[in-house]
């Protein structure tokens, strides 16, 4: 009635939200289970990120991994829709097959000690991101719903990022960020640093030069070594070969599972 036009400003958000398991939890029994890739795949094919789109995005957002624009000069065909479609019953049959399928008598998976499979989700109530705890408890209520039990709660801003600096939480989030540009300080792509990672032991590590925290293996130690191959490969075509090679082996690993991205403004 006013006439008013809303101009829609495209943002290079890979994900408004991402959930990052906590690779370095000091719980033994959780520890194995987040650093196992097919559970980090189970819980990303268990939620439904048309209808977080829809509920909490007026459907303007895309339903995606936590990776790169396809407009990123790292990006590879294919990526943001790796392991992203909605199929919980794929996500049963991968618990199954980890040896998670004793439910309690709520319904929910037991684990290998007998204690009931349960984590939760903290987070700081801030809206710069949009409606993160609207995305937060459909996600609970997706891994709910494969036996999974959740919780999610509210905590001041500087107590989330003491907890998940120090390693405290359960699942570590936040938005998954420099969609464009992700390797000008690679933050969301492997655990560059304590801040705004999965592994914040592992990222201690890397950003002390081996002095604190706890040395990574695997395909997380790999991703650190492409990073500083690619750093002082000055060639260009070789660099971005690497670039994508770095960008792909992240996202593969699903250490940040994405909900929906490129939400405009």
């Amino acid at each position: 009635k006013g006439g008013y036009r809303v101009l829609l400003y495209e943002t290079k958000l890979g994900s408004q939200l991402a959930f990052m398991p906590n690779l370095n939890h000091k719980d033994p029994v959780l520890n194995k289970l987040f650093n196992n890739k097919n559970f980090r795949i189970a819980l990303s094919l268990a939620i439904n990120r048309d209808e977080i789109n829809q509920l909490c995005y007026l459907g303007l957002a895309e339903p995606r991994q936590a990776t790169v624009d396809r407009n990123c000069p790292y990006y590879t065909e294919g990526l943001e829709r790796l392991y992203a479609e909605y199929d919980p019953q794929k996500a049963n049959e991968i618990l199954d097959s980890l040896g998670l399928s004793k439910r309690d008598k709520d319904g929910f998976r037991l684990r290998p000690d007998g204690k009931t499979l349960s984590i939760t989700i903290e987070y700081p109530p801030i809206g710069e991101f949009g409606p993160w705890s609207d995305v937060i408890e459909l996600v609970k209520k997706y891994w709910e719903a494969i036996g999974i039990k959740t919780a999610s709660k509210s905590i001041d801003r500087s107590l989330f990022e003491v907890r998940a600096q120090s390693g405290e939480m359960d699942i570590i989030l936040w938005a998954w960020g420099r969609g464009l540009h992700p390797l000008i300080e690679p933050m969301f792509v492997f655990p560059y640093s304590q801040v705004r990672t999965g592994a914040p032991l592992y990222g201690l590590w890397y950003s002390t030069g081996g002095k604190s925290g706890k040395k990574p293996t695997g395909d997380v130690l790999k991703a650190i070594q492409l990073w500083e191959t690619f750093k002082i490969t000055v060639e260009p075509e070789k660099r971005l070969s690497l670039g994508r090679e770095l960008i792909k082996l992240s996202t593969e690993n699903l250490w940040s599972i994405g909900t929906v991205g490129l939400a405009p403004v």
